[in-house]
């Protein structure tokens, strides 16, 4: 049964069928293989989950699966499952991408990289590059480890833009008009939220008739056009309310008489 698969099983079964699998199943299951032992580092006598066996019916979907992500799940899983009991076994297993934590410890705590790690000093990122591999210590160096109470954790985040160069930037243009619409004073609607997109003419008319504000791509011309109109607007709102207050014939009055006053200057 499938269900009841380990490394193990699936080793013995690749070795005895070989001649007889084809191309594509020694693929797979090869593939299965190397997963689950090397990048989940599964216990070889360990079942493997269903879920995981099936994945390799299609090798195309397989490759496209985030391993990364099932293998770093598988650790942190691990981890969390520690109790101080088990710090005080001569041996125990942690299944995931157990080499993470290798190369954590080696660069957060410099005892550790000093005694038991052999680094490359001129690559310093990414980690898996810096460190080599690792010694074998002696006695005198485990128990001097062992007994130092002063041990420092630090941050080995590294340079994020170290690779940024090799990542092409994802500008989303269409994006862009829809933030530049909001900015001009167009107000999404429940269907645009449905529907996942925007209607950029229909915005667009709304935003002239409701007299928004010019796009990020309007030339000086176009520009001025709006603030003139905006002008003219105020002026006739101005107008309407010195009617309704009555003061609009005074506000004529001092303007006439301002001019007659430069006259004599």
């Amino acid at each position: 049964m499938v269900k009841n698969h380990t490394v193990k099983t699936l080793v013995k079964l690749f070795v005895k069928n070989s001649k007889e699998f084809t191309a594509n199943q020694k693929l797979r299951l090869g593939a299965t293989i190397l997963v689950e032992s090397i990048l989940i580092a599964n216990n070889p006598v360990n079942k493997i989950p269903v879920e995981r066996l099936l994945r390799a019916r299609n090798f195309e979907e397989f490759c496209k699966y985030p391993w990364g992500n099932e293998t770093y799940d598988a650790l942190r899983a691990a981890v969390e499952k520690i109790e101080t009991t088990d710090l005080v076994k001569v041996q125990y297993g942690i299944s995931g991408f157990i080499y993470a934590i290798q190369l954590w410890a080696l660069s957060s705590v410099d005892q550790l990289g000093s005694f038991f790690g052999d680094e490359d000093e001129e690559t310093q990122f990414p980690l898996c590059l810096h460190w080599i591999g690792t010694k074998s210590p002696t006695l005198d160096e485990v128990t001097k480890i062992a007994g130092n109470k002063k041990v420092v954790a630090k941050c080995i985040l590294g340079d994020q833009e170290l690779h940024s160069n090799l990542v092409e930037e994802d500008v989303d243009t269409e994006f862009g008009k829809v933030v530049d619409l909001v900015k001009r004073g167009y107000r999404l609607k429940r269907q645009d939220w449905r529907s996942g997109s925007v209607n950029i003419a229909v915005a667009e008319a709304e935003i002239e008739e409701n007299n928004y504000g010019p796009g990020s791509d309007a030339t000086d011309k176009e520009k001025i056009e709006f603030l003139t109109k905006q002008l003219e607007i105020y002026k006739k709102k101005v107008e309407k309310l010195e009617d309704r207050l009555g003061i609009r014939r005074e506000t004529e009055k001092v303007k006439i008489f301002s001019i007659f006053v430069s006259c004599f200057k």
